[in-house]
């Protein structure tokens, strides 16, 4: 496990700082001397030593070379705390990162973790799960070249208005995630109700948990699943990698979680909710399209309403227009597109 805040170090110095600064030379692509981050922390050549010998304990690799000073060096995925941390510049999102080679499931450790007091913004992030969950007791494949992170939010919403605020953390994280790589990526699809497609096919799920009663939420941990690296045996879905978006793994964690810090709301007045749904229509996957909601019945999938997706309402309904026109409320549910090809927006 690895869990960057403020660390105390030596003489009032902070592993972060030392951290940030070694991270700060990797990404300008040159070392750094014991004697420059002397100077910089303003403490003594002892002090960062030391710092540096903790550092190569939590797993961070630094080469000294003399002459050079010292230099990270890159690791496959990018993911430790002070790697994500460096550079990050959120105000609350990411300000206590734990990190995990590989766990069950980065959900169920937030979850444990909130419930044992969190803060808001604390982010678990894994370089791979065994045991991934998706909506509806789904399994989510978690290999290693994924991004799996779940992040503890304490808004002041009801929990009634969960639906809706799960609306806006796939809002948040398709525009954290639509970063082209030379303008060939496409735009970033949402799918009712937590899903984010490019081209109609699957790149990334949501799954919100929570506690609370109907008027408050005590906490709400947002589990994001991405598909980072093309994974060929997933029948209907694709990767960022495969549609042209940005997939270096510390950069595509960091840009999720700028947009995570900027996008989910702490509460939710009649405005924001009127500006949420428009900005999430915007990118609605399948809107004016034939679609079937179906729903979980004595374990089984049953079809609960057919007809036309005609957008959400501000409980974060789907609505579905029969035939008749007449309008069906599906407050959960699971949609598919009915003998269509999804239109993205």
């Amino acid at each position: 496990m690895m869990r960057t805040a403020e660390r105390p170090g030596d003489n009032g110095i902070t592993l972060t700082h030392v951290l940030h600064a070694l991270v700060q030379a990797a990404d300008d692509g040159r070392a750094v001397s014991g004697q420059a981050l002397a100077v910089q922390l303003a403490v003594s050549r002892a002090a960062i030593w030391k710092a540096i010998e903790r550092l190569r304990r939590e797993g961070y690799v630094i080469a000294a070379v003399t002459g050079d000073g010292y230099r990270l060096r890159p690791r496959p995925d990018g993911l430790l705390a002070g790697e994500l941390q460096a550079g990050l510049g959120t105000a609350k999102i990411g300000r206590t990162i734990v990190y995990h080679p590989h766990v069950a499931s980065t959900n169920s450790l937030a979850t444990q973790m909130a419930t044992q007091g969190a803060p808001h913004g604390t982010i678990v992030v894994a370089g791979s799960q065994s045991a991934g969950r998706g909506r509806l007791g789904r399994a989510w494949l978690s290999p290693a070249g994924g991004l799996y992170l779940s992040v503890v939010v304490r808004p002041d919403i009801a929990l009634a208005q969960l639906p809706l605020w799960t609306l806006a953390v796939a809002l948040a994280a398709a525009q954290g995630l639509d970063q082209p790589v030379s303008n060939r990526g496409p735009r970033l699809g949402l799918k009712w109700p937590n899903d984010i497609l490019a081209n109609g096919r699957k790149i990334a799920g949501i799954l919100c948990e929570a506690a609370g009663d109907t008027d408050h939420t005590e906490w709400i941990v947002a589990g994001i699943g991405v598909n980072v690296a093309p994974l060929p045996a997933l029948a209907g879905a694709t990767s960022l990698k495969e549609t042209g978006l940005s997939y270096e793994l510390r950069e595509v964690a960091q840009n999720l979680l700028r947009a995570l810090d900027q996008g989910l709301p702490l509460r939710l007045s009649e405005e924001s909710v009127s500006d949420l749904l428009a900005r999430w229509m915007a990118r609605a996957t399948g809107l004016h399209q034939p679609v079937v909601i179906s729903r979980s019945v004595d374990g089984r999938q049953q079809p609960y309403a057919q007809g036309i997706f005609r957008g959400v309402q501000a409980t974060g309904a789907a609505l579905i227009e029969d035939q008749a026109g007449h309008i069906t409320v599906c407050p959960a549910g699971d949609l598919s597109f009915q003998n269509i090809n999804p239109v993205d927006p």
